[in-house]
């Protein structure tokens, strides 16, 4: 079975960049040590956070984006997102 392979971007205000930054960092951690994870990879450009993730397959993916670690992170950074994450599936 193919595994799942996203491209996750989230456009923050400029000057949270650092903070929301700082939250994916975080939010890296929990997330790689998850059941089905298989590369989680956070980086910023500009105020750009960009994830670059591989999941077993589409429902370790969805139980990612519940677990509390996730959760705590969108509520920390969501009052800074400029418009919705754009999550595109890789090949």
């Amino acid at each position: 079975m193919a595994t799942k392979k996203i491209q996750a971007r989230i456009t923050v205000q400029q000057e949270s960049a650092k903070m929301a930054e700082e939250a994916l960092k975080n939010l890296a951690i929990p997330s790689r040590e998850e059941e089905g994870c298989i590369r989680y990879i956070p980086r910023r450009e500009g105020n750009i956070l960009i994830v670059d993730e591989e999941w077993r397959d589409q429902e370790a993916l969805d139980r990612h984006m519940e677990t509390p670690h996730f959760q705590a992170f969108v509520q920390a950074t969501r009052s800074v997102w400029i418009g919705a994450p754009e999550i595109k599936d890789v090949k």
